[in-house]
């Protein structure tokens, strides 16, 4: 089983946990500095075989996501961050229910299944609706054409 750390402005950052019973609990992880969550993942052979079938990271079972942040809904943005106007309009085009402000003041959309946690590590939000309107990227499809056709490209 591994662990994947979110770090903001840096590559992912990946560590073996082993198979001990307690590597699933997030009270017995340690963060490394400026990690705004992690997110547990097991893809057979994929440390032990430098050769592993590059299909594996398809077939690797992942967990929820675990972050640290404020949870905010599109009226908290409206409400509390009146100079970001962008958010908002994102928020209702993509269908973003809750978004996270994560402690370096980054913004990150919360998914179906993603569980925020407090500094002590307690469970603060367990996300339930998640990204809900055009998941097949229909609408950005569009409108990316629409673009293209105003530059001057084909009709």
């Amino acid at each position: 089983m591994c662990i994947r750390f979110f770090v903001a402005g840096k590559p992912n950052v990946t560590r073996d946990l082993g198979e001990s019973e307690n590597a699933r609990d997030p009270e017995n992880i340690d963060l490394p500095d400026g990690a705004h969550g992690f997110q547990f993942f097991e893809t057979p052979g994929l440390f032990e075989d430098p050769a592993h079938d590059p299909d594996a990271r398809r077939s690797m079972y992942k967990s929820q996501r675990y972050l640290f942040g404020d949870v905010l809904n599109l009226d908290d943005v409206i409400d509390k961050l009146p100079d970001e106007p962008g958010l908002a309009r994102r928020m209702r085009f993509n269908g973003w229910a809750h978004i996270l402000r994560t402690p370096q003041g980054g913004f990150i959309p919360l998914e179906t299944g993603d569980v925020v946690l407090d500094a002590d590590k307690n469970v603060k939000f367990r996300e339930e609706q998640g990204v809900t309107a055009h998941p097949d990227g229909t609408m950005n499809r569009i409108l990316r054409k629409r673009k293209f056709r105003k530059l001057g490209g084909p009709s």
